[in-house]
């Protein structure tokens, strides 16, 4: 049986798309300043994240930039809501 791989650009695409959606949900009601700069630094660390896993344990990067960039998300959003209560 012949297993396919995701080509690297649509896992790109995916990643991307789906770090907007929990960036957007986790940045709510932040100034257009502070969010832009949580926004990045959720991206980049979900992306060096994801490449040292991926590096290190010998997954599919693709894969991987999309669970860590989403966990980044989730976990800043957790955060967030954390500081405000």
């Amino acid at each position: 049986m012949h297993v396919r791989r995701l080509h690297p650009l649509f896992a790109l695409t995916l990643a991307l798309c789906l770090m907007l959606t929990h960036l957007a949900l986790a940045l709510r009601g932040m100034g257009r300043t502070g969010g832009l700069i949580a926004a990045y630094g959720i991206g980049v660390l979900g992306y060096a994240l994801s490449l040292t896993a991926s590096a290190r344990y010998d997954l599919l990067t693709g894969a991987v930039i999309i669970w860590a960039i989403a966990l980044t998300g989730v976990i800043g959003s957790l955060l967030r809501v954390r500081a405000h209560a």
